[in-house]
């Protein structure tokens, strides 16, 4: 804060002699006589707004970089743990579609179990009906 404080701009400036314009209005003629000198001290407001970004420009942009260094790590996290996510749901759906097809393998056995007990039957009924 002090050094915003210290930019400022002091100047002298003619005192503003109002009740001699007053006097001046209502024709009381008054010599011109020299004017007093008043201090005036300004606080430019383009100066401290130049003042704070240089002061702030580094530290905005170290927040900046590292804020950007975090997001980067969590996408790249996010996207690992989506990765792993798709692994697994293939992993699942293997693993159903093998048990699937051990299953359609058991039952295809089946069926030819039980072809072969149909053919074997009818061959028997044949030999009875030959007799």
């Amino acid at each position: 804060m002090q050094e915003l404080m210290e930019l400022r701009e002091e100047s002298m400036v003619e005192q503003s002699d109002y009740l001699g314009a007053i006097k001046g209005f209502f024709g009381g003629s008054k010599p011109e006589e020299p004017k007093e000198l008043k201090r005036v001290v300004e606080y430019k407001y383009d100066k401290w707004r130049s003042h704070a970004l240089q002061a702030a420009s580094p530290i905005l942009d170290e927040v900046i970089s590292s804020t950007v260094c975090a997001l980067a790590d969590f996408y790249n996290r996010v996207a690992e743990d989506y990765l792993e996510h798709l692994k697994m749901q293939i992993e699942q759906q293997t693993h159903t579609k093998d048990e699937v097809a051990a299953q359609l393998s058991e039952d295809e056995r089946k069926f030819q179990a039980d072809l072969d007990w149909f053919d074997t039957f009818q061959e028997k009924l044949r030999e009875i009906e030959r007799g």
